[in-house]
């Protein structure tokens, strides 16, 4: 028996004994607002590396705030 056609949705019977089809898997999609956060993260460290480089903020100081942009 052949699959039958109907409203452009094909069916295929199971096959004996086979295993049912597994769904498709959903790839994760990025936000616009995660690729914002992102682009802002980059963009803070950045910024601090930039002052730690100028002698505005101390090692210490730069690794206080690179752990709390990064938690």
């Amino acid at each position: 028996m052949g699959a039958g056609m109907f409203g452009g949705i094909t069916y295929l019977p199971p096959v004996p004994g086979g295993r049912a089809a597994e769904p498709p898997v959903a790839m994760p999609v990025r936000s616009a607002a995660v690729v914002a956060s992102r682009n802002d993260l980059v963009s803070d460290l950045t910024r601090l590396k930039e002052l730690l480089d100028s002698g505005a903020l101390t090692t210490e100081e730069f690794a206080a705030a690179k752990t709390k942009l990064l938690a």
